[in-house]
């Protein structure tokens, strides 16, 4: 630790109250640390502490990332930052003019996301923008209203990104893109990798997104939610789409599509079109056979997978799949029945009639890479003890696995007995090879754990930090149950709850599923692909993981430090953030 480039290096990976401790060493340790530690600043209306005017000029030179949340005027003292690369805007319609002059002074901006809700910026903001921020590569602006001139400056400033966030926009229609002079007007966007677009303009088609789209030579990574015009017959131009991911799109392997008629035979045409594609989200689709045909031709390459709340998914889908994805990271689904897993086959009259005499042949599943894991797994009730032996015995095998979720889908279900019962009496011990499980999930399937099996979790599961499910059928065990995991740092939670002593009470599992699965699908395709030929990594990856940082409280940068100490004041707030979090999803 005496050479200041080990010093740098380690400084890059500390927490803040880490850094803290190590600039206050010396001032050879301050030299080295203190930057690190000022170089995440939030600015929120709602802290009661926040950086002074004294801290922050004494680090402005430090400070790189700076994330505004404010109703009332931006403190002059940010006017003092002049090396940043990331600026975040929160709700601050009152200081247009103060966030376009920091845009002006931050020629090294690389990264910009504003939060706002129908709000139309400024022509002067967006020509700030344009003018000063040569660097910029990476725009999330969602919710934002653009008149004419504001899209045509938006358009401009998109010939040089590399990310561009619009869910929830309106942009002015500005005429077709592939006639006469809109042709000329409307330029290549030949660096663009990500686009994520959920458009509020009902002057622009289905037809007209997609031409946009096949001005994007190098995208790779699409999140398109297609609206409905007011009428509803708009339909999808299948003809442009399969050109565009054949031909006009060629590097494209990340595709998540929202709409809520995608049919079948559409999503079969996309996917037999599409290149091998890494990603492919589609929940809450008409996904079925047709698309399960051709999704196969994608399975070797397959890291992401999203099939949830797709009605004509089966269970023998979701077990082919298991079987046939070597690299899948992700992967969530509907149900998976234990006969599929091993290979119990029906009778004449469609009924398992039989089964105890029937052979149990489960086939190893390919996908020992998962990280996540999100279906409901069912088909036990009333089955020999066996059955659930060799379930576990196959989720045992996915020793990756940090997300695991085998709880029900459906409200209708909640109490049901129909899951894997979580008893060291019922082969529990089989999963001590999860170590790296963190999040739990089995809620809505009724248990009767005992002290012995929750202490087990937590001593088998060392990274476990919640847990999500009923302990126990009676609600005074259960309580019991859950002071043991909190005693231990580990969160709880229920959302199928019925014990009238509770106070809080989660909205569905469906809401709380999604934003854990969203929020583990960024870290597991950062942490999970390794592509030598592209060395410029994807920039949404690393910004979500960075916005995810920030909201959870985990690099709040707040308070004062002098020459030499370093975090005088400068609170943390994880604890405070963390307990509003937790309440939340309660």
């Amino acid at each position: 630790m005496d050479l200041p480039e080990i010093r740098t290096h380690v400084a890059r990976h500390l927490a803040d109250e880490h850094l803290a401790a190590a600039a206050a060493v010396s001032k050879g340790w301050h030299d080295a640390f203190n930057p690190a530690y000022w170089a995440t600043v939030k600015w929120s209306s709602d802290e009661p502490k926040r950086p002074t005017e004294v801290g922050i000029e004494a680090n402005k030179h430090s400070i790189r990332s700076l994330s505004i949340e404010c109703d009332h005027p931006v403190d002059s003292a940010l006017n003092s930052c002049t090396n940043l690369t990331t600026l975040n805007v929160h709700y601050c319609s009152d200081n247009w003019d103060r966030v376009s002059n920091l845009l002006r002074q931050n020629t090294l901006l690389t990264s910009l996301s504003l939060y706002y809700s129908r709000v139309e910026p400024p022509p002067e903001f967006l020509t700030s923008l344009n003018e000063s921020c040569k660097n910029l590569t990476h725009l999330d602006a969602s919710n934002l209203v653009y008149n004419f001139r504001g899209t045509q400056l938006l358009l401009d400033l998109t010939t040089r990104l590399h990310y561009l966030n619009l869910n929830g926009s309106e942009l002015t229609d500005v005429g077709p893109l592939d006639s006469g002079e809109n042709h000329q007007r409307w330029p290549e966007f030949p660096h663009l990798k990500t686009l994520s677009l959920l458009l509020d303009s009902p002057g622009i088609t289905m037809l007209h997104q997609t031409q946009w789209f096949r001005k994007c030579p190098q995208l790779r990574d699409l999140h398109w939610f297609i609206d409905e015009d007011d009428d509803g017959q708009e339909r999808l131009p299948m003809r442009e789409l399969s050109q565009l991911f054949s031909q006009d799109c060629p590097l494209l392997d990340k595709l998540e599509l929202e709409h809520p008629k995608l049919t079948d035979d559409a999503l079969n045409r996309i996917l037999a079109a599409c290149r091998p594609l890494k990603k492919f989200d589609v929940s809450r689709s008409k996904f079925g056979p047709l698309a399960f045909q051709s999704l196969g031709q994608h399975f070797a390459t397959l890291t992401n997978l999203d099939l949830a709340r797709c009605p004509a998914v089966t269970s023998p889908m979701t077990q082919r799949i298991l079987m046939s994805c070597p690299n899948l990271l992700w992967f969530c689904s509907g149900r998976l029945e234990a006969q599929d897993i091993l290979g119990v086959t029906e009778s004449m009259n469609g009924t398992h009639e039989g089964y105890e005499e029937q052979p149990l042949q489960p086939q190893d599943w390919v996908c020992t890479k998962l990280r996540l894991w999100t279906m409901y797994l069912c088909g036990l009730e009333n089955r020999p003890s066996t059955w659930q032996d060799l379930v576990l015995k196959q989720l045992s095998k996915l020793t990756q696995l940090d997300f695991l979720t085998f709880g029900v889908n459906d409200y209708s279900l909640d109490g049901t007995r129909d899951g894997i019962q979580l008893s060291l009496d019922a082969g529990l011990d089989q999963l001590r090879t999860l170590t790296k499980l963190d999040r739990f999930c089995f809620d809505g399937v009724a248990q009767d754990m005992t002290e012995k099996d929750v202490r087990w979790m937590l001593e088998t599961w060392p990274k476990l930090e919640r847990v999500e499910g009923r302990l126990h059928t009676d609600n005074e065990q259960r309580r019991e149950l859950e002071k043991i995991l909190l005693a231990r740092d580990v969160q709880m939670c229920i959302y199928y709850d019925d014990d009238p002593e509770e106070d809080e009470q989660d909205d569905g599992l469906e809401e709380g599923d999604e934003h854990g699965a969203e929020g583990w699908e960024e870290d597991a395709e950062g942490g999970g692909e390794v592509d030598d030929e592209e060395d410029d990594e994807e920039v949404d990856e690393e910004e979500e993981d960075e916005e995810e940082e920030e909201e959870e409280g985990d690099e709040e940068a707040e308070g004062e430090a002098g020459e030499d100490e370093v975090g005088v004041g400068k609170e943390d707030g994880t604890d405070e953030e963390e307990e509003r979090e937790e309440k939340e999803e309660f």
